[in-house]
Formats: structure tokens, sequence, C-alpha cells
């Protein structure tokens, strides 16, 4: 997926299945989500395919988390603004928004991608899949691994509704051999050992790891050269220090 800070973006297997998830919301009358740990580079990639589909991406904070937060956010991601101080205002103000932006016939939806969703406080996770009905968008849902609510007597009312609507759940892969290789070589890594301390370094640590070294190494080489082994070995222990790097770069 997006490698990290700059402009590299790699069609890895994670970005395939994050894919898979858009163009069932863009499908079918439901909302899917995406699920992933961290460090896969997914936020950068659904930033990425918000942009390739014509969509929005949106980030929920803790400014963001409850039902007037949210909408404020929904409203400034469409590029529309709400300066009043009530819900029902600036839920009139996305429903014009929305109205307009909404493209309800199947394969041609306005695509509003949701990250860090679980940080949503329950009501507005009802909310939010409330207004995937009513306006028809297609809708996909992204954060962490851990349930959408943590509770030892088990979810609530409303979070057993919003799991009820998610229409398909898909787990972001971790990286495989085969994604280093292609990450190593988006980066210009070359020579066979170098390959091979990138693949290493991407099956231990995540895509965000591996691609901040890639970057870091690249930037300490002339333009256009290749990125050989020394290079990534001098990158790693710069950032992780020289005993990490001998664990992590070992095949």
């Amino acid at each position: 997926m997006m490698t990290g800070c700059d402009d590299v973006f790699v069609e890895i297997k994670a970005v395939s299945r994050a894919r898979d998830a858009i163009h069932f919301a863009m499908l079918m009358p439901y909302p899917s989500r995406i699920i992933s740990p961290p460090g896969l580079g997914k936020s950068t990639a659904l930033r990425h395919l918000a942009k390739e589909f014509d969509g929005i991406y949106l980030e929920i904070g803790a400014t963001d988390k409850d039902v007037g937060g949210m909408y404020l956010s929904l409203l400034a991601a469409l590029g529309a603004f709400y300066f009043g101080n009530s819900k029902r205002g600036a839920l009139e103000s996305l429903a014009l928004a929305l109205g307009s932006a909404a493209r309800h016939v199947g394969g041609n939806k306005k695509l509003v991608m949701v990250d860090e969703f679980q940080t949503l406080e329950d009501t507005a996770k009802r909310e939010l899949l409330r207004i995937q009905e009513e306006f028809g968008i297609a809708l996909v849902l992204s954060g962490n691994p851990e349930r959408l609510a943590d509770g030892r007597r088990g979810p609530s009312r409303a979070i057993r509704q919003v799991e009820d609507r998610i229409g398909l759940n898909v787990e972001l892969p971790v990286l495989d051999d085969q994604d280093c290789d292609l990450i190593a070589s988006a980066y210009g890594v070359s020579g066979d050992d170098a390959m091979s301390a990138a693949r290493a370094l991407g099956g231990k640590t995540n895509a965000r790891e591996l691609c901040r070294a890639l970057q870091y190494a690249r930037l300490t080489i002339p333009e256009g050269a290749s990125v050989r082994l020394a290079h990534i070995k001098n990158a790693v222990m710069s950032l992780k220090g020289k005993t990490s790097a001998v664990g992590l770069l070992k095949s």
C-alpha cells in the first residue's frame, strides 16, 4: 500500500483487499469494514484510494467522536461547513452536501471512507450507518482489530445493531516476501543480499518500519543510485540501533 511519508505507492496484497471492501460498498446497500493492525500503512493507502475513487477520507479523532463532531467532520471532508451550534443545523447542512454528492446507482456511489471508526461513540456509530442508508453513499469503515466496543458484559445494543448492518469485514494481511520485494523494488533496492534484508525486515516488523528504513536509506545516497545492503544496514542502525539491526536484517 502507500509506503509511508513520500509519494511511493505499491500495490501489495493489502491494497487488493482494501479495494474489495470499496467495491462491495459501491455495489451493495451495506457498508464494509477494513480491519488492520497498526503499521500496515492502511491510513495512508486509504487516503490514496479515496482520491482514486473520487471519494472522501475522514480520520476520526477525539473531537469527532460524538454525533455533533462527526457531522462537522463529514461536512469539512465534503468541502462544506456549518458555523452554527446545533446538531439539527449541522445535520441539515450535511443533508444538503450529501444530497448533491451521493449517487445511488450501484457501482457509482459517492465513496466515504471513515478511518479509526472504533473511536466514535456508540450513538455516533449508529448515526453514521443511518446516514449511509438514507443517502445511499458507499461507506467504508476502517479501524484496528479490537471490537467496536469493549465491555465485560458484552457489546451494547447499539453496537450489536451496528455490527449487524456491516455487510463485509475485510482483514488486511501482513507483509509476505512478495510484498516486501515489491516495496523494496519501488525504493530502488538492488542485489540479492539487499532484497533478502528487506524481506527479513518487513517480515519481522511491518510495512511502516520497512518503508521508513528504505526511505531513509534512499535519502543517504545520490539520486538515481541503487539502494544496496550497506545502505539498508546503515539506515536500520540509525533508526533502531546496532543491536536491533543485526536481528532485524538476519533472514
